[in-house]
């Protein structure tokens, strides 16, 4: 039977998979490489994360195929419950070399981006305590600081990307702009990322709602009334509250949260909406 780190292996490779497919379908590097480093980051793929986070930073279209590839490999050998052989773990270093120094326009220093660092050495050390279970051989202690690792991860994941869309919001009201709905969409697309590894599909669902929402914005040109702020927040407060309950939400309130924010795409928010996304449903 696999372990907790073979199967999170297997959910970053379909991951993979849906995020190549996405690509193909036009989807932006960007918008791919940093749902895969999330995913990584999320399985305790250091390498994987590494090389994503990499891509992202600098994300060539040239480079998608041998990424992608050397993604896949780095995923299928976790998967098997093996490390990754020294030649493919030098090629995904080249790699992302390579990459990172396309992003700054010379080499990269061994030493790193200060947060992408940190938050790297906290997905190499979930990855050691993932690697602590063996196949067939692991008892209910390690399994178990697996689950609370992997719960610890997500949480941390929510948080960041849910105080980045609070703040964000928050200065939205006071001064829209294009730049401020780029990383709105970012932090959106990255907790439905998370939720999705995890398999919270209602989060996944609210996420992408909130993240269509600001494409919407953007497309328009429109920036949001306070009223609009305020069923923005209420959806963030919702994904937040969710990722700490064990049971997913109601049919109806999920229902009523998208449709607020639907209509704040549109343009069509109401005071009566707003109460509607505020609800328990």
């Amino acid at each position: 039977m696999a372990g907790q780190r073979g199967i999170l292996a297997e959910l970053f490779l379909e991951e993979l998979e849906r995020q190549g497919r996405q690509l193909a379908e036009g989807a932006s590097p960007r918008s791919v490489a940093r749902a895969l480093a999330g995913a990584a980051r999320l399985a305790g793929l250091e390498e994987a994360a590494r090389l994503a986070g990499a891509w992202e930073a600098a994300p060539r279209a040239e480079a998608a195929e041998q990424v992608l590839v050397s993604l896949r490999a780095l995923g299928q050998a976790a998967a098997q419950g093996r490390a990754p052989d020294e030649g493919l773990c030098r090629r995904c270093a080249e790699l992302a070399r390579q990459l990172r120094d396309a992003a700054t326009g010379g080499p990269a220093e061994d030493a790193g981006d200060g947060a992408a660092d940190g938050a790297r050495s906290k997905a190499q050390e979930a990855g050691r305590v993932s690697g602590l279970a063996r196949e067939g051989g692991a008892e209910a202690g390690p399994a178990s600081e697996e689950a609370g690792t992997l719960r610890e991860l997500f949480l941390e994941e929510v948080g960041q990307h849910g105080q980045a869309l609070t703040d964000g919001l928050l200065q939205l009201e006071r001064e829209a702009g294009p730049e401020a709905l780029q990383g709105l969409m970012r932090a959106a697309h990255s907790i439905k990322g998370a939720a999705r590894l995890v398999g919270l599909d209602d989060m996944v669902a609210l996420a992408h709602a909130l993240e269509d929402c600001f494409v919407a914005l953007q497309r328009r040109g429109r920036a949001p009334t306070p009223q609009d702020v305020d069923v923005l927040l209420a959806a963030v407060d919702r994904l937040l509250a969710r990722a700490r309950e064990a049971a997913p939400m109601a049919e109806d309130e999920l229902r009523a949260l998208i449709r607020d924010l639907e209509a704040v795409g549109l343009g069509r928010s109401s005071a009566g909406g707003q109460e509607a996304g505020r609800g328990p449903g």
